[in-house]
């Protein structure tokens, strides 16, 4: 390897650095081995770096295309092929991602399946597993995870949902 770093990560008021995931470089491009030095990829990106704040989740970057890996798996859960990619909940990836492809929004699991195809302009980073805020450019809905519309009026905005109960605003 060229070179070989740890691969750092913080919120506003901590910074550490991913404990089971190491960067190298070979000819200008990068990749990421365990610490025992498994190959998770092969240096094949343009950078790798950590998703802000969210532990054991590194983005793989490459021709300006993001991806995802889980370093705890060891695997990578989604190709480069995302414009932007961030957690569905705002301080762990324990209920998937948002991601964007081709100027819409959808949802990917923490194992890289599919949950909703990118055909939103906005999705609102509400943890939940079965059910998401989303805006199809009519509005904003919650559906469910086969795009079923669950409720899409009544509220100006949701601000948690947690099981089948919501919390909503409405008219300030």
């Amino acid at each position: 390897y060229d070179k070989v770093q740890a691969i750092e990560n913080s919120t506003i008021t901590d910074i550490w650095y991913e404990d089971n995931v190491l960067s190298y470089e070979v000819n200008g491009l990068k990749g990421l081995i365990k610490f025992d030095g498994t190959k998770i990829t092969e240096p094949i990106y343009d950078s790798v770096y950590s998703l802000d704040g969210i532990e054991k989740t590194i983005i793989i970057e490459k021709a300006g295309l993001k991806g995802i890996v889980n370093s705890e798996m060891g695997s990578i859960i989604a190709d480069a092929k995302y414009s932007e990619i961030k957690t569905l909940n705002k301080t762990s990836a324990d209920n998937g991602y948002i991601v964007k492809e081709n100027n819409k929004y959808g949802i990917i699991s923490g194992n890289g399946k599919i949950v909703l195809d990118a055909n939103y302009t906005e999705i609102q980073q509400v943890a939940s597993n079965e059910l998401f805020v989303v805006n199809d450019g009519n509005g904003f809905k919650v559906v469910n995870t086969i795009a079923e519309v669950v409720i899409d009026s009544g509220f100006d905005q949701i601000t948690e949902i947690h099981g089948d109960k919501f919390i909503i605003v409405k008219d300030s």
